[in-house]
């Protein structure tokens, strides 16, 4: 039975496959915080200055709501 599920096979296949996308899901995710990032500052900058922000072909005005 043991030779039919050889389980130290499978944890290295397991192991080097996360090794070489290990690169790979880092830079996917410091991409998407960058992307996030750079949008929000951009709506903030666009409200402080313009007093309204554009995503995509539509207008919104910034008001202050407390």
């Amino acid at each position: 039975m043991n030779e039919l599920i050889d389980l130290t096979k499978l944890q290295s296949w397991i192991q080097s496959k996360w090794r070489a996308s290990l690169g790979i899901i880092v830079a996917l995710v410091l991409g998407i915080l960058i992307g996030i990032l750079s949008v929000e500052w951009r709506v903030i900058d666009d409200c402080k200055y313009l007093k309204s922000f554009r995503f995509g072909n539509m207008a919104f005005n910034c008001v202050r709501t407390i």
